[in-house]
């Protein structure tokens, strides 16, 4: 039903919110400046594993629902890493994904998702579906002297459909900031 798919939409919201957080303001920061640190004794990171979390204090009415969703994902990623570190016209040092992000994503949304009460299936003739598309999750590191700028973008789709109707919804975040130090 149309109310079954709008509190979907809302909690893939919530979810998308929380990986921007923890993508950008709360451990982007961190992340670099533990490349920074680790660079000063040996070669920085060539992966890092992400691991949001959807909020389970937030108040969402639980939904009994029979239907059961067909659930799945792709990533339709451009760039397979993380974070792209550079300097100036030096090659930039890449930071890709140690577990793969589409499935860290799926599997969150659907946990999350059977709390509140909706039935998952593996049938792909299912009439009901939601599918999520990973298009873009990359922090871009331009690093100066003291300094360094990062540009972090993530931007995923989700389709939900059955038998009458399709709903889907991008969504986008967008996040710069300029920092004293340099990440590597």
């Amino acid at each position: 039903t149309f109310f079954e798919i709008f509190v979907m939409l809302i909690t893939l919201s919530l979810f998308i919110r929380k990986i921007i957080v923890l993508y950008t303001k709360s451990k982007l920061p961190a992340i670099l400046l533990s490349i920074l640190l680790i660079s000063a004794c040996a070669s920085g990171p060539n992966s890092i594993t992400l691991s949001p979390k959807l909020d389970d204090n937030v108040t969402l009415t639980k939904i009994e629902s029979k239907k059961s969703w067909l659930l799945t994902s792709e990533d339709l990623r451009t760039q397979r890493y993380l974070i792209a570190i550079s300097s100036g016209d030096d090659v930039a040092t890449l930071v890709n994904e140690s577990v793969n992000s589409r499935l860290m994503i799926k599997n969150v949304l659907q946990n999350y998702w059977t709390k509140q009460g909706h039935l998952f299936t593996q049938q792909k003739t299912n009439d009901y579906k939601v599918a999520i598309q990973v298009i873009k999750l990359l922090a871009e590191v331009e690093q100066g002297t003291l300094t360094h700028e990062s540009v972090i973008d993530v931007v995923l789709k989700v389709q939900l459909s059955s038998d009458k109707k399709v709903f889907g919804k991008t969504f986008r975040s967008h996040y710069e900031e300029s920092a004293p130090l340099r990440v590597n």
